[in-house]
C-alpha cells in the first residue's frame, strides 16, 4: 500500500485510528494489503492468474444449541446491549449476524450478503437468504470490535419444520467459523437428536474449533442436580463415535445476576478468555498466510522478469542477425522521440522474426500477405517467381 493512500485513510478516520487496539490495527492493515485497489496483493496476483483471498478483519464465532439454550442471552451479555430477543420460546427463527459498526443498524438478507461477501455461498441453500439478517451494534465492550457472532435457530426434534435446510446451513457456517460455541441447557432439551447429530458432524470435521458449555447452570438446582445433568449429557455424547474423545471439558456458565444468589461456579469469563485466545491465534495465522502469499508472488515475479530478460536477449540477437550490428546504434549521442517510437514499432516484428530464424514462418508469410504494407513490410515475388518477404527499412535508434 502506498504511503499516500495510507495517510489519506488515516486522515479520513482520525478518531477511529486513535481508538483502535493493536490487534485491530494488525488485522485491518493486513486486509488493506490485500484489497488496495492499486497495489494490493489480490490486484498483483490477477496478473499471474492467481486467486488470493483477503483475510477477514474479525473472527467469526458460531453459536449452536437447542432452543432456549442461552445463545442470544450470551451475545447480549457479551456486548452489554440488548440486540437479540430472548425467551423460553424459539426466538431466533433464522441466522442473525451480530457485529460492531459505527451506528446501530439492522440489515436484511441481501444487504447482509452485500456487506459481508464471505457469506454469499449461503445463497446456494434455498430459503436461507430470506431468514438471514444482521444486527450492527456500536458496543465497544470486551473484544466485540474483533468479533462477529452468528446466532443460529434453536434446534428441536419432532415435527418442527424449518423453511430451509438448517443442518446444511449450520455445517457450512461451521466450516468458515473460527470458533464454535455449543450450549447445552440443563432442562433436558440438550439431548435432542438434531443437536447431537449436528454436534457430532461438526466435531468430526472441526474438533479444534469446538467448545462445549452447560448453559443456565444456575437453573439446574443444587450441586448434586448439576452433576447429574452433566453426567447424563456427557454419557449421551460419548455414545457417539465422533464425540468420544479424551480431554472432554464442559464448563458451567450462566448470565450473572446480582439479584439472584447461587452457589454455582460460573466460568463464563473463561468463554471470554477463549475468544481472546482465538483472536490472537487468528492474527498469527493471518500473518503466516500473508508471508506465504508474498513469497509465492515473489517467485512468480522473479520468473516473469527472468523470462522477459531471456526474450529481450533473443530479440536483440535476432535483430542484429537480420539487420547487422550497426542498425540499432548510430554515432549520434542524442535520442529522438521519433526514433524511439519507430524502434518500438520495429520490436512488434520480433515474434515474426523469431519464426523466420527458426524456419517456421512459411505459413505465416502467406497468411499475412494481404495485411502487411508500408512500414510493416510487404510480400512479393523474386525474379525466379518465388514468394519472398521484403524486410521494411529498419529505423535508426539515435542514442
Amino acid at each position: 500500500m502506498s504511503l499516500r493512500a495510507k495517510s489519506r485513510r488515516s486522515a479520513n478516520y482520525p478518531i477511529d485510528e486513535a481508538t483502535l487496539t493493536i490487534n485491530e490495527k494488525v488485522l485491518r492493515e493486513c486486509h488493506m494489503l490485500y484489497t488496495d485497489a492499486d497495489k494490493g496483493l489480490i490486484k498483483i496476483a490477477e496478473h499471474f492468474n492467481l486467486n488470493l483471498l483477503a483475510p477477514r478483519k474479525k473472527i467469526v464465532i458460531l453459536l449452536i444449541g437447542n432452543h432456549s439454550a442461552g445463545k442470544s442471552s450470551f451475545i447480549n451479555w457479551y456486548i452489554e446491549e440488548h440486540v437479540q430477543k430472548t425467551g423460553v420460546a424459539i426466538e431466533t427463527q433464522g441466522f442473525v449476524i451480530v457485529t460492531s459498526g459505527k451506528k446501530r443498524e439492522s440489515l436484511m438478507g441481501n444487504a447482509t450478503l452485500h456487506l459481508y461477501p464471505h457469506f454469499k455461498p449461503l445463497q446456494k441453500i434455498a430459503g436461507v437468504v430470506d431468514f438471514l439478517s444482521t444486527e450492527i451494534s456500536t458496543s465497544k465492550q470486551k473484544k466485540f470490535s474483533l468479533v462477529t457472532f452468528v446466532d443460529t435457530p434453536g434446534l428441536v426434534d419432532g415435527d418442527m419444520q424449518y423453511p430451509f435446510n438448517v443442518n446444511e446451513a449450520i455445517l457450512w457456517l461451521g466450516n468458515m467459523a473460527d470458533l464454535i460455541l455449543t450450549f447445552f441447557d440443563p432442562i433436558g432439551q440438550a439431548l435432542c437428536k438434531r443437536t447431537l447429530n449436528l454436534v457430532e458432524k461438526l466435531n468430526s470435521a472441526h474438533a479444534e474449533k469446538m467448545r462445549f458449555y452447560l448453559s443456565k447452570a444456575d437453573d439446574a438446582g443444587n450441586e448434586s442436580d448439576r452433576q447429574r445433568v452433566m453426567m447424563q449429557i456427557v454419557q449421551e455424547l460419548c455414545k457417539r463415535p465422533g464425540l468420544n474423545r479424551t480431554g472432554f471439558d464442559m464448563p458451567t456458565i450462566y448470565i450473572p445476576d446480582l439479584n439472584k444468589q447461587t452457589q454455582c461456579v460460573n466460568q463464563i469469563e473463561g468463554v471470554c478468555q477463549g475468544i481472546e485466545r482465538t483472536i490472537n491465534q487468528t492474527i498469527q495465522n493471518t500473518l503466516n498466510i500473508l508471508e506465504r502469499d508474498c513469497e509465492t508472488l515473489t517467485v512468480l515475479i522473479e520468473k516473469h522478469l527472468e523470462r522477459d530478460r531471456v526474450d529481450r536477449g533473443f530479440n536483440f540477437k535476432t535483430w542484429s542477425r537480420v539487420t547487422g550490428p550497426d542498425a540499432m546504434v548510430s554515432d549520434s549521442k542524442q535520442t529522438s522521440v521519433d526514433s524511439i517510437a519507430n524502434y518500438c514499432n520495429w520490436l512488434e516484428w520480433s515474434v515474426f522474426l523469431r519464426e523466420v530464424v527458426t524456419g517456421t514462418a512459411a505459413n505465416t508469410l502467406s497468411q499475412t500477405k494481404a495485411s502487411v504494407s508500408g512500414n510493416e513490410g510487404t510480400c512479393g515475388k523474386s525474379s525466379e517467381g518465388k514468394e519472398v518477404f521484403i524486410k521494411p527499412e529498419v529505423p535508426e535508434l539515435n542514442v
